[in-house]
């Protein structure tokens, strides 16, 4: 009975222990590769990537969160039937909200920002460009590697005024 109890008492302090770990004031930052999908059946999809910086906050138990800065480049998507592309990029601010699992090296984080964004569109004769703040909505999940690497998968949407954007982002993480 004294080394199950004993067991228990440890393996709790363990987990304890891990938790506080993962949830340290932290900044980071974070680069990803996005994919993304437009509603408007004339684009292709483009490939991306993003540059992010954050400011990781623990709240109580295994809840944190971030405020978050960044920039983000869709890529350059072909506008089909004819010989336009069009690139879409911006930047943001907004927040992360994370849950440690169980597993206090998994995080799964909702996030929230305001995209301020700049779509060009080129080719053929001339150049013409739009722009607009608009509501980023995602969520995703990250493994901490370590203490300083973590690897992420996230899914994001963004309407740009009639052009809707799903994307997949798959990142890499540093803490400091």
């Amino acid at each position: 009975m004294k080394k199950s109890s004993l067991a228990t008492a440890a393996l709790a302090t363990i987990i304890a222990l891990g938790s506080a770990v993962a949830l340290a004031d932290q900044p980071y930052v974070e680069g990803t590769l996005g994919f993304t999908d437009y509603d408007d059946s004339n684009i292709d999809n483009s490939t991306g990537f993003r540059l992010l910086g954050g400011y990781r906050i623990p709240l109580q138990n295994q809840f944190s969160i971030a405020p978050e800065v960044f920039y983000t480049n869709f890529g350059d998507a072909d506008i089909k039937g004819t010989n336009l592309e069009v690139e879409v990029s911006g930047f943001g601010f907004g927040a992360r909200g994370g849950i440690t699992t169980i597993n206090p090296n998994l995080e799964l984080f909702a996030r929230l920002a305001l995209f301020f964004w700049d779509v060009d569109v080129s080719g053929g004769r001339g150049r013409a460009s739009d722009d607009g703040t608009d509501l980023l909505i995602g969520f995703g999940a990250e493994y901490n590697l370590n203490r300083q690497i973590g690897l992420n998968i996230a899914y994001e949407f963004v309407d740009l005024d009639d052009v809707d954007a799903d994307t997949l982002r798959l990142g890499a993480s540093y803490k400091f």
